[in-house]
């Protein structure tokens, strides 16, 4: 819708639709903070290319202000709390130390294919570079798309970043390749245009088939993309009846990949340990739900009470209000042929 009223907003210079994009910014970054990416590219755009003919600083101060309106609940609530889902998405970014991950980069940039699809991603890059210099309403497209897709490059060299996280620059991207296709005669390139949405049309419906059937057929894969979810129900099982057994009152888990799915399978059905299952966090700031909400550290509980710490590794633990932390089992789960998951369970009392 922003980009929509936008468009709108260049050719009526109507102030109305300079406050309609402030509402749908407003209303993006309520979903998904990736929504200032707009905001900070079109004013990139409007330095670079504009400076004042299409888009006037009246119209900038209304987007701004509107859009602060909407979204000033979420910012107030952040401000009450720490500014936790602010470090919950730096902590996805994860940049305090950097590694120059050359893996992910190729993994990032091969995942673009599958995201817009392989032969339109590559017409999009053809056209895009184009559209910086052909007029500004196919600049403003440019710039909407193209510089988050490479911020989010560099992220990926940086440290780590997934397929779906450039996924907003595929808006604008797509009304580009729609103004190149039409305004573009050569018919090799419409061609190509054509036999990419048939392959996006083709990848789709596998893409609906794998996840109603789980079955990747009939590729055959040496290694299963769903294996990370594999196997977690079941391991939730063989804690719950650990949990029953020993009278364990919580759970301590040692990351958030592991809360997240776990705390899900073991309140499945009952609930009954809702709000009994927690993080084991080093850090003072919350950096996600969890640490702001279920941090171990954080907690008071009465004496004598079991713990089950539930970890990857079969490392000795230590906790300042738990004693006699003793290994008791490991669980292992195969996720796909050769392949298993294993954790590593330990039990402690509280001491204070």
């Amino acid at each position: 819708m922003k980009l929509i009223f936008l468009i709108k907003l260049i050719k009526t210079r109507s102030l109305s639709y300079s406050i309609a994009i402030g509402i749908a910014l407003g209303l993006g970054f309520l979903s998904k903070y990736a929504a200032l990416y707009f905001l900070i590219f079109l004013v990139l755009w409007w330095l670079i290319y504009d400076r004042g003919k299409d888009l006037k600083i009246k119209s900038f101060i209304l987007i701004t202000i509107f859009a602060f309106i909407i979204s000033s609940g979420n910012l107030y609530w952040n401000y009450e709390n720490d500014f936790v889902t602010f470090n919950h998405t730096m902590s996805n970014a994860d940049l305090k130390s950097v590694i120059l991950n050359y893996k992910n980069l190729f993994e990032f940039l091969l995942s673009q294919l599958f995201v817009f699809g392989p032969l339109l991603f590559l017409l999009y890059l053809y056209f895009v570079f184009q559209s910086f210099y052909i007029n500004n309403k196919l600049s403003l497209l440019a710039m909407l798309s193209f510089p988050i897709i490479f911020v989010i490059i560099i992220q990926s060299f940086l440290k780590i970043a997934n397929a779906n996280w450039a996924v907003t620059a595929y808006i604008a991207a797509t009304l580009i390749l729609s103004a190149f296709v039409i305004i573009n005669k050569k018919k090799h390139l419409r061609f190509i245009f054509t036999i990419g949405m048939f392959l996006n049309i083709c990848i789709s419906l596998f893409i609906l088939v794998v996840t109603m059937t789980g079955s990747f057929k009939p590729l055959e894969l040496k290694s299963n993309p769903l294996r990370k979810n594999l196997g977690f129900e079941l391991q939730a099982q063989k804690i719950k009846k650990i949990v029953i057994a020993n009278s364990i009152s919580s759970i301590i888990f040692e990351n958030r990949s592991d809360i997240t799915r776990f705390n899900y399978y073991l309140n499945r059905f009952d609930n009954k340990l809702e709000n009994n299952i927690y993080l084991s966090s080093s850090t003072n700031v919350p950096g996600n739900f969890y640490e702001a909400n279920f941090d171990f550290k954080r907690q008071s509980f009465d004496i004598n009470n079991k713990i089950l710490i539930v970890s990857q590794s079969k490392e000795d633990k230590i906790f300042k209000n738990l004693s006699n932390i003793n290994f008791i089992k490991k669980i292992t789960e195969e996720t796909i042929d050769g392949l298993q998951r294993e954790y590593y369970l330990f039990i402690g009392t509280i001491i204070k």
